[in-house]
């Protein structure tokens, strides 16, 4: 049976779902990650899940940082246009979602097992060396252009902290 698409949902959408509401469980495995230590470190002591099926009602007003709000309106008009731009295609949709801005919950592992046994899967992960190519390329860029060494720097560095920030800000691009 296909289930519908999920709901899309923005940033600082204010939400209300019916949901079964638990605490973290390690489940009985002994000498196991330690799930439950690992969300309570992060303050995190209670877990929702929704029914199959449910969708959340999207209640009035907005909360949330209008910054990230920003952010992640930006995120999201780039994942709309790489589904554009590949309609019908998920296997380079995926893939440039995830080479691009490190979106990776449309991969499916069958595709990147090669990557994982060829040693290359690092080339799916936005990492430092994807912000400084960008950056290296916008700065060579912008000084072939006859533009000041200073501004072209401030620039750069503007926008490689703009892709970062774009890309999810994760600890290999930070």
């Amino acid at each position: 049976e296909d289930d519908p698409p999920a709901q899309r949902l923005a940033y600082g959408q204010r939400v209300e779902i019916e949901a079964r509401i638990r605490p973290p469980r390690n489940f009985n495995n002994p000498a196991s990650f330690d799930y439950s230590g690992y969300l309570a470190r992060q303050h995190i002591y209670w877990t929702a899940a929704m029914t199959r099926g449910s969708s959340a009602r999207i209640l009035p007003g907005r909360c949330g940082s209008r910054i990230l709000a920003a952010i992640y309106t930006v995120r999201g008009s780039v994942l709309a246009r790489i589904e554009r731009l590949y309609p019908g295609d998920d296997y380079t949709t995926a893939m440039m979602e995830a080479i691009l801005i490190g979106e990776s919950f449309r991969l499916e592992k069958a595709w990147t097992e090669t990557f994982r046994r060829t040693g290359t899967f690092h080339a799916l992960v936005i990492s430092g060396a994807h912000v400084a190519v960008l950056a290296g390329v916008l700065l060579f860029l912008l000084r072939s252009c006859a533009m000041g060494e200073m501004p072209a720097l401030v620039i750069t560095a503007l926008a490689a902290w703009l892709y970062a920030l774009i890309s999810g800000f994760s600890p290999p691009v930070a």
